[in-house]
């Protein structure tokens, strides 16, 4: 795909979050090698983050030579490499992989997916700062 040869794939897999037996506080934890660290629970982590997944989007597409703004849509995220990936609505599938909070100025969404509501730019919705481990 278009999106590979650029280099700009965040690639299909996320790390791994393995379970393990905590035998100090007996009970079960999960461990991810890639971040060396071990959580209780894996999946509060990047919650606004993975929120975004399945969202309607309006992304203005630098990377095409119209450079206008397109229909797209969530539909991945990699919380190791803090990438989504956006598919482009009526294009065959083409997607990229995007880091959307660096990108967001590119980035129009409804707020609470609102389907009736206006689109708003991407950064109206960031949450507030958050505790590095929440990270």
């Amino acid at each position: 795909m278009k999106a590979e040869m650029e280099g700009n794939s965040a690639s299909e897999s996320d790390e791994e979050w393995e379970p393990v037996w905590d035998d100090v506080n007996q009970c079960e934890m999960f461990f991810s090698a890639k971040r060396n660290a071990t959580r209780k629970d894996p999946t509060t982590l990047r919650t606004w983050e993975r929120s975004l997944v399945g969202q309607k989007i309006m992304l203005f597409d630098i990377w095409d030579e119209d450079k206008r703004w397109v229909k797209a849509a969530v539909k991945k995220y990699n919380s190791w490499k803090n990438k989504w990936k956006i598919i482009y609505a009526g294009k065959d599938g083409d997607y990229k992989w995007i880091n959307m909070r660096e990108q967001h100025h590119l980035i129009m969404m409804k707020r609470d997916g609102d389907e009736k509501g206006d689109w708003c730019m991407l950064r109206a919705l960031f949450p507030p700062r958050r505790n590095e481990e929440d990270l």
